[in-house]
């Protein structure tokens, strides 16, 4: 095997010149970084979330200009799906969604009268080849929502079920090329072939299409 030579640079935003102490508790804790269709770059820490604005160099607080960690919440996940909608899963902040054309923003919580969570605590997001929103909890498994925010499946844990999830703690999802769902929880990687029709209560594990 062969590797074409490669020169790395590591670096920091202090060398890169960029103001990070003009954003009030902006948290070195970086736990996922995201850059949008629109050229932005997107900070989840453990206090909120920041956007990074590189031409100006300077980061803002989203949501809260004092990134109040009680307002954000640590942040798990940033996506972006199909229409121009920026998602992100707060650990005990819910859902957040931000249209990067309107400006506007929506939190869903499992108080939220249109579209309630399963629960607050969000580990990870992923959107399918259909724009559908998969939602995986802390401890309720995985929340399927299409681009009318209606709820098209949930999948839990069942111990009578051998074909349910295995553990309800999700803590990574990926769609891949050919458009299987990768789904990473506690316990091992489960491979899912998706045909979503509507709300079921199961996935099949292992899935019988399944090279693993």
């Amino acid at each position: 095997m062969e590797f074409a030579d490669t020169t790395v640079i590591w670096t920091t935003l202090k060398e890169l010149n960029i103001p990070i102490r003009r954003v009030k508790k902006f948290d070195n804790h970086v736990l996922v970084i995201y850059e949008d269709s629109h050229n932005n770059l997107w900070i989840g820490t453990d206090y909120g979330v920041f956007i990074l604005d590189r031409d100006k160099k300077k980061f803002t607080a989203s949501f809260d200009e004092l990134g109040n960690k009680e307002d954000t919440g640590t942040c798990n996940e940033i996506i972006e799906d199909k229409n121009g909608n920026i998602w992100i899963a707060l650990y005990g902040g819910g859902l957040i969604r931000y249209n990067l054309r309107t400006k506007e923003f929506v939190r869903y919580t499992s108080r939220h009268p249109q579209m309630p969570l399963k629960e607050d605590f969000l580990q990870s997001l992923m959107i399918d080849d259909r724009n559908n929103l998969w939602i995986g909890y802390n401890s309720k498994g995985i929340q399927v929502i299409n681009e009318r925010n209606e709820i098209l499946a949930s999948y839990e844990n069942n111990p009578k079920d051998p074909y349910s999830l295995n553990n309800n703690i999700i803590f990574s999802m990926i769609r891949a090329l050919d458009s299987k769902i990768l789904i990473g929880p506690t316990e091992g990687v489960l491979m899912y072939l998706i045909r979503i029709r509507s709300v079921s209560p199961t996935i099949p594990y292992p899935n019988p299409n399944s090279p693993f």
